[in-house]
Formats: C-alpha cells, structure tokens, sequence
C-alpha cells in the first residue's frame, strides 16, 4: 500500500489515506458510566479509603446509590415502558443520549457482568503485592503457554503424517480398511437408531405426530432464516417465505440518487420520496450555511486554507512531518474556535430532523401501502461518492426502514434499461438545453471599430485557396453560430424514450419503468421461480459468444 502510495505520489496522482487522521476538530460525546462518576464526583477522604474505594471494589452493587446522589432518577426521562435504564450516557456538553436496556436482556446482562466481576477479581489475587515487572512476566508466561499448546497440536499431526508415510503399504492398508470400517458401524448403529425412533413415531397418535412435525420443520426454516444475509434475494428464498410473500401485501422499490424510494405495489400505487424532499425536512442545506457564514466571519477557513500547501497522504517522512507541524499549529488556534455551541447545537438539530424525517416517512409508507407490507428493494448501490452529487443515504436507509418492514433484494439487471412493454432498450431523451456559461456578446462593442485598428490583409491571386464545402454542412447565418454556443445539446437521464406500438415515440420515467419491470419479475418469479429471458445475465453471454463466433 505503502509502495503504491509513493507511485502515486510520484506521478502526482490521487493517493490513499495510508495512515488515518482525525480531520474534525468539533467536540465530540463522550461516554459517562457508573465507574466515570466515582473517580470525577466522589471524593477519596486523606488516610482513609472512604467511600470511593468502597463503590470501585462493588460497583454493580452501589450503582443504584451513585446515580441517585447526582441526578434524580425519578423523572420521567428516566423510565422507559419495557425497558431499564442502563447507568450509562453520552453527552457533548449540548445534548445527552440515556441508554435503555430491553428487560428480556436485563438478566442475561447481569450474568455477563457478574462473570467480568468474577475474572477481575481473580485477576486482583493474582496481582496482588506484586511489582509490574512480575505482573509484566505473568503476561509474557500466559501468552507463552497458549503458543506452547498450539506448537504442541501441530507437531503431534506432524509426528502422525510421518509415521504413516513410514508405514508399508500392507499396513496402510490395513489403517484406511479400519478407518473405513469403523465409519460404516458409525452409519449402520445411525441407522438402526432412526429406525427405532420412526417405529416409536409411528406408535403415536395422529396428533401428536403432527405437531412433532411441524416442530421438527419450524426449526429447520429457522435454521435456513438464521443462515440468510441481512437482506435475502428473492432467489434465496425458503419456500415457506415465497409462499407468505406471495399472500402479504408486497411492495417493490427502486432506489436512486434524486429520487431516494420509487415504489410500486402490486395493486398499482405509485409513491416517491426524494432527496429534495429530505434536505428540506432536514434543514441539511440551511445549517451548512449557517456553519460555512460562522467560519468565514470567525476566520477558521482562513486558517484552514493554510494546510492547502502540505501532502496529509504522503508517504515520505520529511513531507509528513511538515504536514504534521504545520496541523499542530492550526490545531492550536483552531480548537478554542470550534468550542462554539453553534458546531455541536446544529449537529443536534440535524440529528432530530433527520429522526424526525424516517419517522413521517414509514408513518406515509404505511398510510400508502397498509403496515403488513414488505419491500422488495432493488441491489443497486454505489461504492464511492458520484461527482456533482451531495451525499444521499443508501445502507442506512435501508437499516432504518427494516427496523419497520421486511426488506427483500431483487437483482435489477436491465430493469432500468428496457422497456416494461415491449422489452426491448430505452434510449435517453435529448433536449436543446441554455447554456448556463454563455456571456450575451456586447453588441456596442463589436459594432465600434476604430478605422486605424483595420488591417487589411493583401493576398496573391495564386495563394488563395477554395475549400469545397458539402451544402448540407454550410451554416447560413452567424445566429446559428451563436445558437451552437447559446444551447447544447444534453441527455436528460431521468426520461427515457421508446417506440409505442402504434409506432410513435413515448415517454416514460426511468426509475417508474424500472418499478414496472421488477413488478413484472416478482410475479413472474412466483409463477415460474426463475427470471425472464430479456433480464437474465445467461442470455447476454450467449449474445456475446454469437457475435465473437
């Protein structure tokens, strides 16, 4: 990486972040635990252990009494329906998250941490009334004892291959022969033990029989549930969660850049939500504002502008240490700057808008769709930030609308790319677009010439040359000239044309064609259980090996 870094460097092209560093200098939350609170507020009292030791030595025990002292947990704030506060929060000196615990992981919890208490006090027996030399050798031992054992395994599988090797091949034989043996008694006592559980089975009643099989097929479904990605594929699919799929009220989604949610359900219903609409709710664009005309006035971009000179992803060390000096420098008058609760106070709003926004969002979903809907959500997704694009949510979202519905992957192969109709490509919509750089030339200026600034230029009869010009080529006048200048020519990406079938040229939305197609590969999946030709990638290979041919 490093190598490849200087390479780069080198060609002074676009390196990578070899070693990571913190740009941000806006405070950050910090976590404030029962531990945190007796070393900051309960004060040790001179030659006696007081009460502070006493809380460290048990501090599950005296948690309660702790908080109590410093904040009243009395209030509602404090009192969660189903849910138990977990003496831990995080604050940045603006705003404070309380951290809640589910009761159904209370108990389970409490053993964990008994378990931590248990091994931490052996730890303080082991430890105790010895100097950190000999704390330092009892690590060194532990970690030798680990690597002796896993030294041992392997010299001993070592120590087997070649006494097999040394063997005859009589004696070799006569091993695999008892190997192979002893497997088919493994298999034969198997056997003879299901067959004594299927008789036993069959003694039962009917009903009885009944519910050990479902029970036996529940847990096989959980096992195939447990071993599926966080967002299956249509395709991976149990047979069991096809068929309820196919019964609920399913949804498909196209997901984009501009428009966030393109949505279709089976019965028609169209319903789109849009990063506009998200920046507004936000209030995204109005903070960075604010923030961008703070710094100006405060002159921290000024100041940032200095560390415009220096190579922070340079792998030399005299071109890193400059770097560094120079950010040390920054960082000292920069630091009191971004102690300005307007940084940490527009973070927070930010958060809540945006808490607030994918709330109202599943709340419309559900208005639209009814709450039983799943989503079955198009894979498309993009590695690294697109240029001209502000940063839109994609996984995130994506976790965030999960926590409300069941989220499906569909492979949306060629959905974008053919029409739902006809099934055969799109092609964008080209339009006459004003050129937003085009300067209106001054007419005043190009009409006064100045009679001495004229040259004319003298040329012999024999040197003038006569270009043949093709007549469909011959611009006749100079204002097509300057509409050449004035227009261009551009792709509208979001409208795609196609032939109709009365053979005139229609419009259609990319992604409301694409939400058409995966509807038409969802169903056609419930029916056939595989894809259609025009969308499988099979037949584009095969197209391709015909023409190589």
């Amino acid at each position: 990486m490093i190598k490849m870094n200087l390479e780069l460097e080198k060609l002074k092209k676009k390196q990578f972040q070899v070693i990571p560093l913190r740009t941000e200098k806006v405070i950050k939350n910090i976590p404030i635990d029962t531990k945190s609170l007796i070393e900051l507020l309960v004060k040790k009292v001179k030659g006696d252990k007081g009460e502070k030791s006493k809380f460290l030595l048990d501090i599950d025990k005296y948690k309660d009494e702790i908080w109590s002292r410093f904040f009243n947990l009395n209030k509602s704030i404090f009192r969660k329906k189903n849910f138990d506060f977990k003496y831990l929060i995080y604050t940045d000196c603006f705003s404070v998250s309380i951290l809640f615990l589910h009761k159904s992981q209370t108990e389970k919890n409490k053993k964990i941490n008994e378990k931590k208490k248990i091994g931490r006090q052996d730890k303080r027996k082991l430890k105790k009334g010895k100097t950190p030399e000999e704390k330092m050798k009892m690590k060194q031992d532990k970690k030798k004892k680990v690597e002796e054992q896993k030294n041992k395994k392997k010299l001993e599988r070592l120590k087997q291959k070649e006494e097999f090797k040394k063997l005859s091949k009589e004696e070799k034989k006569k091993i695999t022969e008892t190997k192979r043996r002893a497997k088919l008694l493994e298999k034969q006592q198997r056997d003879e033990e299901n067959l004594r559980k299927q008789e036993e089975f069959n003694k039962l009643p009917s009903a009885e029989r009944e519910r050990i099989k479902k029970e036996e097929e529940l847990k096989i479904e959980l096992e195939k549930r447990s071993q599926q990605d966080e967002f299956p594929y249509l395709e991976d699919l149990t047979e069991l969660q096809t068929e309820e799929l196919q019964k609920t009220n399913w949804v498909v989604n196209d997901p984009g850049k501009i428009r966030l949610l393109k949505m279709l359900s089976k019965d028609g219903k169209v319903f789109t939500y849009t990063n506009r609409q998200r920046m507004r709710e936000t209030k995204r664009l109005i903070y960075q504002k604010k923030l961008q005309n703070y710094r100006q006035k405060n002159r921290i971009l000024d100041i940032e502008k200095e560390l415009g000179g220096y190579n922070s992803k340079s792998c030399k060390m005299e071109e890193f240490k400059k770097y560094v000096i120079k950010k040390n420098e920054t960082n000292g008058k920069l630091f009191e700057k971004y102690e300005a609760k307007i940084f940490r106070q527009l973070k927070w709003y930010t958060y809540i808008n945006t808490q607030r926004s994918e709330a109202n969002l599943i709340k419309k979903i559900k208005e639209v769709f009814g709450e039983d809907c799943k989503i079955i959500m198009g894979d498309w997704s993009v590695p690294k930030q697109m240029k001209n694009f502000i940063s839109t949510p994609m996984i995130g979202l994506k976790r965030r609308l999960a926590q409300a519905f069941d989220i499906f992957n569909l492979d949306e192969y060629k959905t974008s790319k053919l029409n739902h109709k006809t099934e055969e490509e799109n092609e964008n919509l080209y339009l006459w677009v004003k050129n937003r750089n085009y300067e209106e030339p001054d007419i005043k200026k190009i009409n006064k010439v100045e009679p001495d600034k004229i040259k004319i230029n003298k040329v012999e009869p024999d040197k003038i040359k006569i270009n043949k010009v093709e007549p469909n080529n011959v611009e006749t006048s100079n204002h097509k000239k300057e509409q050449n200048k004035k227009y261009l020519f551009k792709k509208i990406h979001s409208i795609l044309t196609y032939k109709m079938e009365n053979n005139r040229l229609g419009c259609i939305n990319r992604d409301l064609n694409s939400v058409y197609n995966m509807k038409k590969l969802v169903n056609y999946w419930f029916t056939n259980k595989e894809r259609p030709i025009n969308y499988t990638r099979k037949k584009e290979k095969e197209n391709n090996v015909q023409s190589y041919k």
